[in-house]
């Protein structure tokens, strides 16, 4: 039995556009393209709802918790910073966009 999921992705087209941009280009470290990529998959707004954990550790080879881990970063820091998660913060997006 699968638990419902605490920490929920939703995306602005913006940020979708930014994640792929990065994922495309292919030079930023493999782990921080492998954070886009979870970011991208669980995104609820997609048409199709965004994918399940268990679908996403399969199709990238990492961890349930890996999976689990990112999204709480990226909504904790999203409610932190009263803001979204992709401006001028300092954890989940900015090391994935920065330093790529």
């Amino acid at each position: 039995m699968m638990s419902t999921k605490k920490y929920r992705i939703r995306l602005t087209t913006d940020e979708q556009q930014e994640l792929n941009a990065l994922v495309s280009r292919g030079r930023a470290a493999a782990y921080k393209q492998t954070h886009a990529r979870i970011l991208l998959m669980s995104d609820e707004s997609r048409s199709d709802g965004g994918m399940k954990d268990a679908d996403i550790t399969s199709a990238l080879g990492v961890g349930q918790s890996t999976v689990e881990r990112i999204r709480k970063r990226c909504v904790c820091m999203d409610r932190t910073h009263g803001g979204r998660v992709f401006g001028d913060m300092v954890d989940t997006f900015e090391y994935v966009r920065h330093r790529a």
